[in-house]
């Protein structure tokens, strides 16, 4: 066993490709049965003592490993004498080689678990691309909810391969309990009977827990008629809905049955219903279907959503039925690379209970909310994992899982990690388009929101709405760009990754004749945001780049002196700690970061009463700005000395 433990996912991953490509089994379930019969022989065998003679000599058959198994079924039951070993026996000798490596009785970890997560989210993805949940948060997610075993019917509305259902039955597991329910619904059968398959090795009581069929639509649910489970009788629900607008939903009877089915108009007062329905993401749907399906006063859910569904500025309509229709226990913003390698789509997981009534109208209600902002989930974007000095894996969530477990028993308690916060229920209004993603509580941001109230006037300093410094905060609209050959005349034209560069270094040029083209050029002194991707990047327009297209993705500040504010304090501002913690606050969209011109101009800006350090803040920037311009006539003077220089090679 010389093979480190934290390698154990990448050895199943090629556990699993190997014998896809050349077993005698091409189901992916079936694969998995055989991977958990070998490893449960192997555990058995370590834990009891029974290391086979053919293990300890080096050299075994799949006679051998097929003698050890059926010893393994007569001592432990597990399988009731009813199953044998079935893969092929040169594939067998390759599995139970390759997972004997591991210390796969150890208590550190579970082993089998792991092992099948991993099987579960090759086959997803081989199945057409549904990305499974990692294990770590539907660990966290069922922590959150106090899933009780004996009490609670635990209910998965999209259980693809059951990870949510299998975090329920290592509780219920732990617990020494037979569970009043654990059931799944999952349109796509393939991944249905893999998800029986999984659970069955956790709850052998369990058959047919997963039921195919389209939990959207169905009006009831159970094994044949669905008519066991009416609406408004769930325990708990905890899912991972399909998200994307390549699925959009688009049939009327479908969309009609949901308030979330159709066009909400927006007023002074908040969101309201209108009578026409209009195409929606299956996410949004299965939101309110959920919260439907779960005891009114008691039921909870606990769901995987898209970030922008809890900070975009055209999804408040979202938030306003949800706050009307559930309090808010919950928002973990997960990390960025939940969902790699797969997709790098942001997403938070939000729990919520059901109200006993639905709000008139969303009232500011006063409660707390657990909100944390996850970094690590134990590996990166290419699906490796991540580990610290001690080979561990690296990951927030069992963490947060703990904290809100202590908050939940002692509210009073202080959070041990500044990862973990409260915010206050009444502080999601109607001024911040309801957000509930936890980085816009980050308690740092929103303190000094709070403290910066615009208009007020304290000791040292007075706050000033950003938009009323300036004469114009623009983004200009997407067209088709006419490019040109360098050299044609045309327009150079810039990226937002260019704006903090010296000087213009680009290969794209737009032609001057271009209609469109006027909303893309910019002006020397104007100030520079990114709006989308690497958001929150400022600069200013240099002389050099007077009259220069810049793209559409950079949100564009255009001072007035007349207000006495000068460019070079907000720049300063903008580039500043508070400055950049204000505009990441403010951050939303799932698969891309954005902000928007209209975040930017409710910025609080503090601006000091003492003239003479505004003034020297302004000297500063403007002799930053000076020197970059220098750096950049400098740059392309060198440019030019090289470029002679090459002329006179003998190439």
């Amino acid at each position: 066993m010389s093979q480190k433990n934290h390698e154990f996912e990448s050895a199943i991953m090629a556990i699993f490709d190997h014998l896809y490509a050349t077993s005698n089994i091409k189901l992916p379930e079936e694969l998995s049965a055989e991977v958990t019969k070998v490893l449960l022989t192997i555990q058995w065998a370590r834990k009891s003592d029974r290391l086979p003679d053919f293990q300890l000599a080096g050299s075994f058959s799949a006679k051998d490993i097929k003698s050890l198994f059926s010893e393994y079924v007569l001592d432990a039951g597990h399988y009731k004498g009813k199953t044998k070993l079935v893969l092929d026996d040169r594939s067998l000798i390759y599995l139970y080689e390759k997972l004997s490596l591991y210390e796969v009785e150890s208590a550190e970890r579970d082993w089998l678990g792991d092992a099948l997560e991993v099987f579960r989210a090759t086959t997803s993805k081989r199945l057409g691309g549904q990305f499974f949940t990692d294990q770590r948060v539907t660990d966290l997610a069922v922590e959150i909810l106090n899933y009780r075993p004996d009490k609670d019917l635990f209910v998965d509305t999209c259980a693809g391969t059951g990870g949510f259902l299998i975090a329920a039955a290592k509780i219920a597991k732990r617990a020494g309990t037979h569970p009043l329910g654990i059931k799944g619904i999952e349109l796509d059968s393939t991944l249905s009977h893999m998800a029986n398959s999984t659970l069955q090795n956790y709850l052998e009581s369990l058959e047919g827990t997963v039921f195919n069929a389209d939990s959207l639509t169905s009006d009831n649910w159970s094994r044949d008629t669905l008519s066991s489970i009416p609406e408004g009788s769930i325990d708990i629900i905890a899912s991972n809905p399909p998200f994307g607008t390549k699925i959009t939903i688009k049939d009327e009877e479908v969309l009609s049955k949901f308030d979330l089915g159709h066009v909400w108009g927006k007023t002074t007062t908040g969101w309201s219903k209108t009578n026409r329905t209009t195409p929606r993401a299956p996410d949004i749907l299965f939101l309110e279907r959920n919260l439907k399906m779960v005891k009114p006063g008691t039921g909870k859910i606990a769901l995987v959503l898209p970030y922008q569904i809890l900070s975009g500025p055209k999804t408040g309509y979202i938030r306003e039925w949800l706050l009307r229709n559930a309090r808010v226990l919950a928002v973990i913003d997960l990390p960025d690379d939940t969902f790699q390698p797969w997709t790098g789509t942001k997403t938070s997981l939000l729990v919520a209970e059901r109200r006993t009534e639905p709000l008139e109208t969303w009232n500011e209600e006063s409660y707390p909310v657990f909100m944390s902002i996850a970094e690590e989930i134990g590996h990166d974007r290419r699906g490796k994992p991540v580990l610290d000095q001690n080979g561990k894996i690296v990951s927030d969530l069992p963490e947060v899982a703990l904290q809100y477990q202590s908050w939940s028993q002692n509210p009073k308690a202080t959070f041990s990690s500044s990862k973990c916060f409260l915010a206050d229920a009444a502080k999601v209004t109607l001024e911040s388009d309801l957000r509930l993603n936890a980085a816009f509580f980050n308690p740092s941001a929103y303190s000094a929101r709070e403290n910066l109230q615009i208009g007020s006037e304290q000791k040292n300093f007075r706050v000033e709405r950003f938009g009323d410094l300036v004469e114009h905060i623009f983004c200009p609209g997407r067209f088709t760009r006419n490019y040109v050959e360098e050299g044609a005349g045309g327009i150079p034209f810039l990226g937002g990754a260019n704006i903090l560069h010296f000087s213009i270094n680009t290969k794209k040029y737009l032609s001057k004749d271009d209609p469109n083209l006027g909303g893309l050029i910019v002006r020397e002194g104007w100030l520079l945001i990114t709006r989308s991707g690497s958001t929150g990047i400022v600069s200013s327009v240099p002389e050099a780049w007077d009259g220069a297209a810049i793209s559409e993705h950079v949100i564009r500040v255009v001072p007035d002196e007349s207000k006495k504010i000068s460019a070079g304090y907000l720049e300063a501002y903008l580039r500043s700690e508070l400055g950049q913690e204000l505009l990441a606050a403010g951050v939303f969209g799932s698969v891309i970061d954005e902000i928007t011109p209209e975040q930017i101009s409710e910025l609080p800006v503090p601006i000091p009463l003492d003239e003479s350090l505004l003034k020297r803040v302004v000297e500063i920037q403007i002799l930053a700005n000076k020197g970059r311009q220098l750096a950049a006539d400098s740059t392309v003077r060198a440019i030019e000395e090289i470029t002679k220089f090459h002329k006179i090679l003998p190439l």
